[in-house]
């Protein structure tokens, strides 16, 4: 059986130990915790690289956590299961926005320049194009910013920004009924 410390951990996280409400934490899957506990009892002498294989097989392949799972009683069948759908959803998005190292950086096509982007709430960023580009406090010149959703709620995406003034600090822009300033400290509306 277990240290009742690492079974407490199947329901409230200890010192990093255990999953936190969404899964996650510092070391959530207490399965594979105890599996290295078990080995390194078992091997207290561990001599790497030759170990290696041998402790990731016995402390984290999936087939050997779910022997341990299965012996360790329904609490931990449901923490192993848990673990390893977090690991399957986490490979599907990162298979998502993995890039193919074989494929030139400017021929990669993540989305379009049209593209309107939202986030979580479903605000979409507004897009500000200059006909004049001004200048940055940094030199450059600024032909397009990106407005947070958030800071041009009632904006439509079509409107045009007006240029109030420049200066060697940035910039002012009206965008909408709001006022902005562009200076070396980012965005802020006025």
């Amino acid at each position: 059986a277990p240290p009742e410390g690492l079974t407490t951990c199947l329901e409230r996280p200890l010192h990093g130990l255990g999953p936190l409400r969404d899964g996650r934490g510092v070391y959530p899957n207490v399965i594979a915790t105890e599996a290295t506990r078990r080995f390194l009892m078992a091997e207290p002498s561990l001599f790497v690289p030759r170990d290696n294989r041998a402790l990731v097989e016995s402390a984290v392949h999936c087939e050997a956590l779910r022997r341990l799972a299965e012996a360790l009683g329904p609490d931990w069948i449901a923490h192993w299961q848990e673990m390893e759908g977090t690991a399957f959803g986490d490979r599907g998005a990162a298979a998502n926005v993995c890039f193919d190292p074989d494929q030139q950086f400017d021929e990669v096509n993540v989305w379009s320049l049209d593209e309107q982007i939202a986030t979580r709430l479903g605000l979409r960023d507004r897009s500000v194009q200059f006909a004049e580009p001004p200048k940055s406090p940094f030199g450059s010149s600024i032909r397009q910013l990106h407005i947070p959703a958030h800071l041009a709620p009632d904006t439509a995406s079509d409107v045009e920004a007006e240029l109030l003034s420049q200066d060697a600090e940035g910039f002012v822009f009206r965008f909408g009924a709001r006022t902005f300033a562009y200076r070396r400290m980012g965005l802020r509306a006025d």
